[in-house]
């Protein structure tokens, strides 16, 4: 993915990725985003308005077939749906758990989450927000909002 010191062309990329349901990752050799890599990484040696650009929730295991991915980067709003049947067409394991990755950097204060189709098993605000299929679901409904966490 190519990125310069514009975020909205970031965005660009990542939702057309996203809404593609294509996972993407980001490599930066030209000390866009680290100044200089034999420095620690923390601010000024970080370019946050890139790194503010490239930080985005995901989901990093999906217990069914994903189906929507998408985050509005204006109200940092993820919204994620998948099916609970694998690819192979099989009912997924309701033992098994989705596991998505909520980046502090994009919920400050913290986070609020809606599912349907699933129950949240994870603390509230945790940095992995887990969630396991309820019985007889067929699709189930993500989504994640900034919030205070108590």
């Amino acid at each position: 993915m190519g990125c310069n010191e514009r975020p909205g062309d970031a965005h660009l990329t990542e939702d057309q990725f996203d809404a593609r349901l294509v996972p993407w990752l980001y490599w930066s050799y030209n000390g866009l985003v680290v100044t200089d890599s034999k420095q620690p990484l923390v601010s000024p040696n970080l370019n946050l308005t890139v790194l503010d650009a490239l930080t985005r929730p995901y989901p990093t295991l999906i217990n069914g077939t994903p189906t929507r991915l998408s985050f509005d980067t204006a109200t940092a709003a993820l919204n994620f749906e998948f099916s609970t049947r694998r690819p192979d067409g099989h009912r997924a394991p309701r033992r098994l758990e989705t596991v998505v990755t909520v980046p502090k950097r994009s919920y400050p204060t913290g986070y609020a989450v809606t599912a349907v189709g699933a129950d949240v098993t994870s603390r509230p605000c945790a940095p992995i927000l887990t969630l396991r299929n309820r019985p007889g679901a067929k699709t189930v409904s993500v989504r994640v909002t900034p919030a205070r966490c108590h």
